[in-house]
Protein backbone atom coordinates (compact mmCIF):
# COMPACT_ATOMS: atom_id res chain seq x y z
CA UNK A 1 0.00 0.00 0.00
CA UNK A 2 1.42 3.21 -0.86
CA UNK A 3 0.67 6.55 0.94
CA UNK A 4 -2.35 7.73 -1.35
CA UNK A 5 -3.99 4.90 -0.81
CA UNK A 6 -6.91 5.68 1.72
CA UNK A 7 -6.90 3.10 5.03
CA UNK A 8 -9.82 2.40 5.94
CA UNK A 9 -11.50 3.54 9.20
CA UNK A 10 -12.29 0.07 10.99
CA UNK A 11 -12.68 -0.42 14.60
CA UNK A 12 -10.38 -2.79 16.93
CA UNK A 13 -10.40 -6.25 16.20
CA UNK A 14 -12.30 -6.62 13.42
CA UNK A 15 -10.17 -9.19 10.90
CA UNK A 16 -11.06 -9.93 7.74
CA UNK A 17 -12.02 -13.45 9.23
CA UNK A 18 -14.56 -11.71 11.17
CA UNK A 19 -18.78 -11.93 10.55
CA UNK A 20 -21.57 -9.46 11.35
CA UNK A 21 -24.85 -10.77 11.53
CA UNK A 22 -27.67 -8.83 10.82
CA UNK A 23 -31.59 -10.00 11.04
CA UNK A 24 -34.02 -9.17 7.83
CA UNK A 25 -37.80 -9.82 7.45
CA UNK A 26 -38.03 -12.87 5.89
CA UNK A 27 -40.66 -11.09 3.62
CA UNK A 28 -37.60 -8.89 2.39
CA UNK A 29 -35.90 -12.00 0.03
CA UNK A 30 -37.25 -12.62 -3.66
CA UNK A 31 -38.77 -16.28 -3.77
CA UNK A 32 -36.61 -19.06 -3.69
CA UNK A 33 -33.34 -16.64 -2.57
CA UNK A 34 -31.43 -17.36 0.28
CA UNK A 35 -30.05 -13.25 -0.82
CA UNK A 36 -32.44 -10.31 0.76
CA UNK A 37 -32.95 -7.18 -1.80
CA UNK A 38 -30.66 -4.39 -1.79
CA UNK A 39 -32.98 -2.21 0.23
CA UNK A 40 -32.30 -3.99 3.66
CA UNK A 41 -29.19 -2.49 3.36
CA UNK A 42 -30.63 1.32 3.29
CA UNK A 43 -27.13 3.66 4.81
CA UNK A 44 -28.37 5.18 8.07
CA UNK A 45 -26.41 8.02 9.76
CA UNK A 46 -25.72 6.13 12.68
CA UNK A 47 -24.66 3.28 10.38
CA UNK A 48 -26.72 -0.12 9.62
CA UNK A 49 -26.36 -2.13 12.61
CA UNK A 50 -25.35 -5.48 12.57
CA UNK A 51 -23.98 -8.15 15.72
CA UNK A 52 -20.35 -8.94 15.68
CA UNK A 53 -19.77 -12.66 15.67
CA UNK A 54 -16.71 -11.80 18.10
CA UNK A 55 -19.73 -11.49 21.00
CA UNK A 56 -22.94 -12.87 19.30
CA UNK A 57 -24.40 -15.98 17.48
CA UNK A 58 -26.75 -15.78 15.09
CA UNK A 59 -28.94 -17.32 17.31
CA UNK A 60 -28.66 -15.01 19.44
CA UNK A 61 -28.90 -12.16 17.41
CA UNK A 62 -32.46 -13.73 16.43
CA UNK A 63 -33.34 -14.03 20.32
CA UNK A 64 -32.39 -10.29 20.54
CA UNK A 65 -34.88 -9.22 17.64
CA UNK A 66 -37.64 -11.70 20.02
CA UNK A 67 -37.06 -9.39 22.59
CA UNK A 68 -37.39 -6.08 21.39
CA UNK A 69 -40.42 -4.18 20.83
CA UNK A 70 -41.69 -3.11 17.46
CA UNK A 71 -41.94 0.01 16.07
CA UNK A 72 -45.09 1.77 15.03
CA UNK A 73 -46.17 2.95 11.70
CA UNK A 74 -45.52 6.42 13.06
CA UNK A 75 -41.90 5.44 14.16
CA UNK A 76 -43.01 5.06 18.12
CA UNK A 77 -42.40 2.38 20.07
CA UNK A 78 -45.23 0.08 21.05
CA UNK A 79 -45.30 -2.62 24.02
CA UNK A 80 -45.32 -5.71 21.52
CA UNK A 81 -42.62 -7.68 20.74
CA UNK A 82 -41.24 -8.36 17.19
CA UNK A 83 -42.01 -11.87 16.18
CA UNK A 84 -38.96 -13.29 15.70
CA UNK A 85 -40.19 -16.22 13.54
CA UNK A 86 -40.77 -13.49 10.54
CA UNK A 87 -36.85 -13.05 10.62
CA UNK A 88 -34.25 -14.46 8.91
CA UNK A 89 -30.43 -13.77 9.95
CA UNK A 90 -27.21 -13.17 7.38
CA UNK A 91 -23.77 -12.63 8.01
CA UNK A 92 -21.50 -10.30 6.01
CA UNK A 93 -17.63 -11.21 6.18
CA UNK A 94 -15.62 -8.34 7.02
CA UNK A 95 -12.61 -8.83 4.20
CA UNK A 96 -15.42 -8.88 1.31
CA UNK A 97 -16.73 -5.42 3.33
CA UNK A 98 -13.62 -3.98 2.95
CA UNK A 99 -13.28 -4.68 -0.32
CA UNK A 100 -16.25 -2.15 -1.05
CA UNK A 101 -13.96 1.31 -1.57
CA UNK A 102 -16.60 3.10 -0.40
CA UNK A 103 -17.02 1.71 3.07
CA UNK A 104 -16.30 4.74 5.72
CA UNK A 105 -15.34 2.43 8.69
CA UNK A 106 -17.11 -0.30 10.86
CA UNK A 107 -17.36 0.74 14.28
CA UNK A 108 -17.63 -1.65 17.46
CA UNK A 109 -20.99 0.02 19.10
CA UNK A 110 -22.34 -2.02 22.19
CA UNK A 111 -26.09 -1.55 23.69
CA UNK A 112 -25.59 -1.68 26.80
CA UNK A 113 -28.26 -0.15 29.37
CA UNK A 114 -27.86 -0.40 33.19
CA UNK A 115 -30.84 -2.08 33.93
CA UNK A 116 -31.31 -3.65 31.01
CA UNK A 117 -34.69 -1.96 29.25
CA UNK A 118 -37.63 -3.98 28.73
CA UNK A 119 -38.34 -4.27 25.42
CA UNK A 120 -34.85 -3.10 24.13
CA UNK A 121 -32.15 -5.99 24.82
CA UNK A 122 -28.55 -5.00 25.82
CA UNK A 123 -25.94 -5.95 22.86
CA UNK A 124 -22.65 -6.25 23.37
CA UNK A 125 -21.70 -7.66 19.93
CA UNK A 126 -23.94 -4.03 18.14
CA UNK A 127 -21.38 -2.92 15.41
CA UNK A 128 -22.26 0.04 12.84
CA UNK A 129 -21.08 -0.34 8.97
CA UNK A 130 -20.60 3.28 8.06
CA UNK A 131 -21.03 4.48 3.93
CA UNK A 132 -23.33 7.17 2.29
CA UNK A 133 -23.63 5.82 -1.42
CA UNK A 134 -26.54 4.04 -2.07
CA UNK A 135 -25.47 1.73 -4.58
CA UNK A 136 -23.26 0.24 -1.79
CA UNK A 137 -26.32 -1.61 -0.67
CA UNK A 138 -26.32 -3.65 -3.95
CA UNK A 139 -22.74 -5.23 -3.01
CA UNK A 140 -23.90 -5.89 0.43
CA UNK A 141 -26.93 -7.41 -0.55
CA UNK A 142 -24.69 -9.42 -2.38
CA UNK A 143 -21.59 -10.51 -0.42
CA UNK A 144 -24.10 -11.42 2.60
CA UNK A 145 -25.24 -15.29 3.70
CA UNK A 146 -27.81 -16.72 4.84
CA UNK A 147 -27.42 -18.39 7.80
CA UNK A 148 -29.46 -22.16 7.80
CA UNK A 149 -28.12 -23.71 10.66
CA UNK A 150 -30.43 -21.66 13.49
CA UNK A 151 -31.98 -23.51 16.26
CA UNK A 152 -35.00 -22.18 15.80
CA UNK A 153 -36.95 -24.37 18.88
CA UNK A 154 -33.97 -23.31 21.08
CA UNK A 155 -34.55 -19.70 19.95
CA UNK A 156 -38.40 -19.63 20.26
CA UNK A 157 -37.89 -21.62 23.68
CA UNK A 158 -35.42 -19.02 25.13
CA UNK A 159 -37.61 -16.26 23.73
CA UNK A 160 -40.78 -17.61 25.31
CA UNK A 161 -39.03 -17.96 28.72
CA UNK A 162 -37.40 -14.62 28.88
CA UNK A 163 -40.62 -12.96 27.69
CA UNK A 164 -42.35 -14.76 30.41
CA UNK A 165 -39.55 -13.58 32.99
CA UNK A 166 -39.52 -9.60 31.82
CA UNK A 167 -43.68 -9.20 32.14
Amino acid sequence: MDESTPIKLVGPDFSDTCLLYRFIPAVMFPKDSNTPYARMFHPESDGISTDWNKYSTAEETLIRVGLTFKTKKDKTQSDTYKDHESFRVVYLNVGAIRSIEQIEGIEHTPINNAPEIKGFPNNLSHSSVFYSDEEIRLKLAGFCKEVTTLNRSYIKDYVDRRRKELA
